[in-house]
């Protein structure tokens, strides 16, 4: 399945942000993986997303990463599968 995201980068400027990101699914989906990458290309966070309609979505990132700390500031790219 195909997806095109919206809004694919992040600026954080501060720890306690939380992001909601657009994205727009060509088709259903039963599972939808969720990558949260740093400017170095290293995944800081992944999510799973689960029965995923097809059409306009959002998600929120409460910008902690895998460890449960909150992410640096600084650019982040979202990287769906």
């Amino acid at each position: 399945k195909g997806v095109s995201g919206d809004s694919s980068r992040i600026s954080r400027t501060d720890e306690k942000e939380t992001h909601n990101v657009a994205y727009d699914l060509l088709g259903d989906a039963s599972d939808v993986k969720v990558k949260i990458m740093d400017a170095n290309n290293q995944t800081v966070r992944e999510l799973s997303l689960s029965e995923v309609k097809k059409g306009k979505n959002e998600l929120s990132w409460n910008g902690l990463t895998e460890d449960g700390l909150p992410a640096r500031a600084g650019e982040y790219r979202i990287v769906f599968e």
